[in-house]
């Protein structure tokens, strides 16, 4: 879903950088991420890490209701499998 919201939000000159600086983050925290959390979980224990992890993704919500309204926007709603056609 992030991916294809990468045109709809930067420039079309700017966008190859764009796109460079959303994979490498995504590759970077993909990478980390497993690491930092077992740290954690041996530190704090397996339950305070997954809530920290369950806290994390609930954060990221906003986000993608934002990303949704700006896509509503520029675009105006999708038809998916629960809107038929006019």
């Amino acid at each position: 879903m992030l991916y294809g919201s990468v045109p709809d939000l930067v420039a079309p000159e700017r966008r190859a950088r764009a796109f460079s600086i959303f994979y490498t983050g995504a590759i970077g925290t993909g990478a980390t991420a497993p690491i930092l959390y077992g740290i954690i979980g041996d530190a704090l224990g397996v339950i305070p890490a997954v809530l920290m992890i369950a806290g994390l993704v609930l954060l990221t919500l906003p986000l993608s209701l934002v990303l949704r309204a700006f896509g509503q926007l520029t675009r105006g709603p999708r038809r998916g499998w629960s809107s038929p056609a006019p």
